[in-house]
């Protein structure tokens, strides 16, 4: 008889984790939306900064002395680290951990 109690009760907290995961106002679906938003805008972040890092190099290239090697520098350094952002955000499979009630 217990066992049936334990299956009902499993079978009833994983119908309320369905609701909840399905609900709107979910906090696995407003994690998801909020995931979705952050990787757009750092695929964009990344665009520009790459885009000026080709124009700089370019540029560079032409006329060594309109930026100093130090701010060259800089620019790459700030194109790795939005790539490695990007990476990092756009795994499929990620640790979150919530804090708080």
């Amino acid at each position: 008889m217990s066992g049936s109690i334990i299956h009902e009760k499993t079978a009833s907290l994983e119908l309320a984790r369905q609701i909840s995961v399905n609900s709107a106002n979910s906090p696995l679906k407003l994690f998801t939306q909020a995931k979705t938003t952050i990787t757009q805008i750092f695929k964009n972040i990344a665009s520009y900064v790459d885009y000026s890092n080709k124009f700089l190099e370019e540029v560079n290239n032409a006329d060594r002395n309109l930026i100093t090697d130090d701010k060259y520098k800089d620019i790459q350094q700030l194109n790795d680290k939005v790539n490695r952002i990007l990476s990092v955000i756009s795994r499929d499979h990620m640790k979150v951990v919530f804090f708080g009630r």
